[in-house]
């Protein structure tokens, strides 16, 4: 048995935690049930699936009555962040949530964690359903605070609060681990692409197209209504955003580029009057010509609820509303903000970013209908083109380099497979007189490889790392993503066909936890806030501590990620300027979860857990029996 047979049945004993729940310890008995728990987790990630095993047994082991849920992404998307109105902050079995696990890439050069918090993002984008006045207030502080030293101070504020009263139950901090093509120039980073779209920048040399591998389908294919990394990939380069930005942090280096725009902001009225001067060669695929009431649209959409846009929150808390927005002339456009309120810190950064819409296109669809319109719903519409003719589109629309308006391109849900032309070439079928409307090359039209944009761009979505490994091998793909989780499997990764890139992610994995639950939200589920109801939400927080001390973090990066991470504590990573370091990760605990859970009124069963290292080391012995059977299939299907 040589070492590459052991590395891949080790992993693949991981990954078989979540589907071999027989060998995991009896639950106690139902008289001992302290609460139950639907654990959810997407069935498109291994290490999640992981985890979700390994945090179940957790709990089940202290008399929590805990299962794990595994469904789509897409579906645990409409549970969590786009519930029907009478589900929101609902449990589980009655069409909502309980706990769901979810990673976060703040993706932009800014941190504002209104988006995680905020109390006016509720249902559409605040996915926890947080509402809590002492967060609101540290949010108002931020959003703010124009000195950089002091805004960072009440960060650390923010994250040293959320921590304590367990808002959001941070797991990790992950190593993005990513496997391309050694003929690739041009990569660094996928979020080079996401969300600001354009040039991809990756190029393969010798060939025209670029092939990435990802582990989940795309749902939402634009900027207005994603919040799923795995969409950005699919839709960026098909859309462009009035600015270019050329890396993400949040350290005040960030630089960005007038993309859409003809120049930068022109800023007065003390800092409340922001006007900018668009591009007048930029072309829609249809041939018609980019304008101001296509911008004025797309920031009227974002502050109307009906369109439950993911940057709603955002704009809303900053005063932004239909008035603010005005189009001077044709490609000159104005925001107005409110003068009765705090500027906002990062201005620029909250309108320079957002995909633009066509007004010709989107102006007659109902803002209700947005999310299920054809560009976003990645289905067959009908645009009408410059000459008054219908031109097809199959899915995403923008103003990006590539375009999808034939039947071989958009998403295929057949093949899973996802794929765009550069404008203008010879998979961009133009009008229906034959006209191509070539994409205006601009600033970052080639980028800094000064090589041509390749002719297409391919997503395919693809199940499990070794797979995704195995195509990259043999040319299937161009490139592995992180969120494959392939670093234990990185000694399979020969240099003749496959480079490693390691990078800390600027993001962090997540256990949220529904704050309407009547258990560990509201807190009148429990024994004690049912009995002191003024007090309930004191005996929700201890239940949310409990579950945070119960979560076996650093067994989860030592045996899940083979230590590409570290134990993580808030929304914060520690790569940036405002990571409170003077927060600790809770540590696996039993003695103070069952405390905390005591203090809540429950009488917690005498369970003595197996230390977490030991347990999941004895489930890997375990499975071994399964895991060489399905080596031994997988070698002789490869003969």
């Amino acid at each position: 048995m040589n070492k590459k047979f052991l590395q891949i049945s080790a992993i693949l004993a991981i990954s078989l935690f979540a589907a071999a729940p027989l060998l995991t310890l009896a639950p106690v008995s139902a008289q001992e049930t302290l609460f139950p728990i639907y654990i959810g987790v997407g069935d498109n990630n291994p290490a999640r699936l992981a985890w979700a095993q390994i945090i179940s047994d957790s709990f089940r082991r202290i008399g929590i009555d805990s299962r794990v849920a595994i469904g789509t992404w897409g579906g645990w998307l409409d549970r969590v962040l786009f519930p029907l109105p009478e589900n929101i902050g609902q449990t589980y079995v009655l069409g909502g949530w309980d706990s769901i696990f979810i990673g976060w890439n703040w993706g932009s050069s800014w941190i504002d964690p209104t988006s995680l918090y905020d109390n006016d993002s509720i249902p559409i984008f605040n996915w926890c359903l947080h509402n809590d006045p002492e967060i609101e207030r540290l949010l108002a502080l931020i959003r703010s605070e124009l000195d950089p030293p002091t805004r960072i101070s009440y960060q650390k504020q923010l994250q040293a609060y959320t921590h304590n009263v367990s808002a959001l139950q941070v797991l990790l901090y992950e190593n993005e681990t990513w496997a391309y093509d050694p003929n690739m120039i041009g990569f660094s980073d996928i979020s080079q692409i996401f969300p600001t779209g354009s040039d991809p920048m990756m190029r393969i040399t010798g060939s025209d197209v670029i092939k990435i591998g990802v582990n989940a389908d795309p749902k939402d294919y634009s900027s207005m209504m994603s919040t799923a990394y795995y969409d950005g990939i699919a839709y960026g380069v098909t859309q462009d955003s009035l600015f270019f930005y050329e890396n993400n942090d949040d350290m005040g280096t960030f630089t960005y580029t007038p993309q859409l725009a003809a120049s930068d902001w022109v800023v007065d009225n003390n800092g409340y009057n922001w006007t900018l001067s668009l591009r007048e060669d930029v072309y829609w695929p249809t041939g018609i010509q980019f304008n101001a009431s296509d911008v004025i649209l797309t920031w009227k959409a974002i502050v109307t609820p009906a369109v439950t846009s993911a940057r709603y929150g955002d704009y809303y808390t900053v005063g932004l509303t239909n008035e603010s927005f005005i189009e001077l002339d044709e490609f000159t456009v104005r925001v107005a903000f409110n003068e009765s309120l705090p500027l906002y810190a990062w201005t620029p950064q909250l309108l320079n970013m957002v995909a633009i819409v066509s007004y010709q296109e989107m102006s007659q669809v109902p803002f209700a209908n947005w999310r299920a319109h054809g560009s976003n719903a990645g289905t067959l519409w009908t645009a009408t083109d410059v000459n008054g003719d219908p031109y097809p589109v199959y899915g995403p629309y923008g103003l990006g380099p590539y375009v999808c308006n034939t039947a071989a391109s958009g998403w295929d849900a057949g093949s899973r497979t996802f794929i765009a032309d550069l404008r203008g070439s010879t998979g961009d079928v133009g009008l229906a007189n034959g006209t191509k409307v070539a994409y205006y090359k601009g600033v970052n039209g080639w980028h800094s490889s000064g090589t041509p944009m390749p002719n297409q761009w391919v997503y395919k979505t693809i199940v499990g790392g070794s797979t995704a490994i195995n195509a990259l091998q043999i040319d299937e793909i161009d490139l592995v993503d992180t969120n494959f989780a392939i670093a234990p499997l990185r000694a399979t990764v020969d240099p003749a066909w496959g480079s490693m890139l390691y990078d800390a992610e600027i993001g962090f994995q997540s256990f949220g936890l529904n704050l309407l639950h009547p258990i560990w939200g509201t807190g009148i589920g429990t024994p004690a806030g049912s009995a002191d109801t003024a007090n309930a939400g004191k005996y929700a927080q201890y239940v949310r501590q409990a579950l945070n001390y119960l979560i076996p973090r650093e067994a989860i990066v030592a045996q899940v990620l083979d230590g590409f991470g570290v134990p993580g504590n808030e929304y914060m990573p520690p790569s940036l300027a405002a990571f409170n370091s003077a927060i600790t990760p809770y540590r696996y605990n039993v003695a103070e979860a069952t405390r905390l859970l005591e203090l809540a009124g429950y009488v917690v069963p005498t369970v003595l857990p197996v230390p977490p290292i030991a347990l999941y080391a004895a489930i890997g012995v375990a499975v071994a029996a399964i895991v060489i059977a399905v080596i031994a299939i997988y070698l002789w299907r490869k003969k």
